[in-house]
């Protein structure tokens, strides 16, 4: 993921990671709307805090290099 995202020329690379995939993808579906319930089944957490834990920084997610990825990939 790291030199895909270096070679695409995205800023703050080095921070991308497949877990930071997973946090923007909650953020995204909490920000949609959907239920904690729904994220919590869908990400395969037991325990609903495990999801809430993903949502934190909800304030301050522009510069997260998931958050850029996920709004250049979906077309908005």
């Amino acid at each position: 993921m790291k030199r895909l995202a270096k070679a695409a020329g995205m800023p703050n690379w080095q921070q991308i990671s497949p877990h930071s995939f997973r946090h923007a993808w909650n953020t995204i579906a909490r920000k949609k709307g959907s239920d904690l319930k729904d994220r919590q089944h869908a990400l395969g957490h037991k325990d609903p805090r495990t999801t809430q834990r993903y949502d934190r920084d909800r304030d301050n997610l522009d510069p997260d290099p998931s958050i850029l990825v996920a709004a250049a990939t979906s077309g908005s």
